[in-house]
């Protein structure tokens, strides 16, 4: 099979290479489609942790094509999408139900080979059978949505609340879905590049700024006088989760979900976050939330199609690293044929 071959920062290959054994209760996939995310950017760019040399992609979908002796839920031929994160089920985490801080902690297309490739074997309890009437497209954004569902929990949003979120990507993209479906009463999107600015409002946000330009702060006090019940920090940037503290109500939440580089240090007033008793989390991956993805997107109520801009073939995967994140770039597919 051709794959995409990480051998290092800034270096990838296509090769061919043998298709992996398939074990008992593994099952074989041809990869139809896979999503490029920050954490594989920031992988790309040596700024994030992962096993070399690997097959990167970690957001994908596609059909079974064999199956392994042990596996009865699924079958050859089932569209499936992938959940990614591999638990021990036997560390101190795994058994307190807090298995995506798991001691021995695996990932597809981070320490294991994942999507980008023409198939996959994936671990048949990291498999979810999708239903037909949905595309491969929409398959791909599994993962992501289960992330997303992850921190919209951790920031127990409530019926009325002002949210605001940081960066209109894909991932603040699909929290402002969840949140008009959760019944909030405003939704602020804090957003510099103008074509996701837009989208936003295409997609239901009440109000929209610019960071580069806007007095984010004063504006949101306009909208909400004691500042947002949560606040998602989408996008990884120093800046804005800096920022978030000060956007806020006293007693609110800053959800920190953006992927950022481990050396980041960021500069937060502890003074601030005591005298306003602000609470500050983060979210990492997507713990039983897969099967609530796979029924929102299944059933229409969360879109996604919306979001993918371009897709590319496995052998323009430098080039989907080079684009990424560009103005008019949201959303980068790699397709197999």
């Amino acid at each position: 099979m051709k794959a995409a071959m990480f051998y290092g920062p800034k270096e990838v290959k296509i090769i061919d290479m043998d298709i992996s054994e398939v074990g008992n209760e593994d099952v074989l996939i041809k990869v139809k489609v896979c999503g490029v995310c920050g954490t594989d950017k920031l992988i790309f760019d040596g700024k994030y942790y992962a096993s070399f040399p690997l097959i990167l992609g970690h957001e994908y979908a596609g059909e079974v094509v064999k199956i392994g002796k042990e596996v009865y839920e699924i079958e050859v031929g089932d569209k499936v999408a992938v959940d990614p994160n591999i638990f021990c089920q036997k560390c101190f985490y795994c058994k307190h139900g807090e298995g995506n801080l798991c001691k021995n902690f695996n990932a597809l297309g981070v320490t294991l080979n994942g999507g980008f490739a023409e198939y996959s074997v994936v671990p048949v309890s990291n498999v979810y059978k999708i239903d037909n009437k949905v595309d491969f497209f929409e398959a791909a954004m599994v993962e992501p949505l289960a992330c997303c569902i992850r921190g919209f929990e951790r920031g127990n949003v409530e019926f009325g609340d002002t949210v605001v979120i940081f960066g209109n990507g894909p991932i603040g993209n699909l929290i402002l879905q969840l949140s008009k479906i959760s019944g909030v009463s405003n939704v602020i999107v804090i957003e510099p590049l103008e074509d996701r600015r837009k989208l936003a409002l295409d997609l239901g946000a009440d109000y929209v700024f610019d960071s580069k330009t806007d007095y984010v702060e004063k504006e949101i006090k306009k909208i909400e006088k004691e500042g947002a019940d949560v606040v998602f920090e989408c996008s990884g940037n120093q800046s804005a989760q800096e920022k978030s503290i000060y956007l806020a109500r006293r007693g609110g939440k800053i959800i920190y979900f953006g992927c950022s580089p481990e050396q980041q240090i960021n500069s937060i007033s502890p003074f601030i976050i005591n005298e306003n008793e602000l609470t500050i989390k983060g979210s990492f991956n997507n713990p039983y939330t897969t099967i609530k993805a796979v029924k929102l997107i299944s059933r229409g109520i969360i879109k996604s199609k919306h979001l993918i801009t371009h897709k590319l073939s496995l052998s323009e995967i430098q080039n989907a690293f080079k684009i990424f994140g560009s103005e008019g770039v949201i959303k980068i597919l790699i397709v197999n044929d």
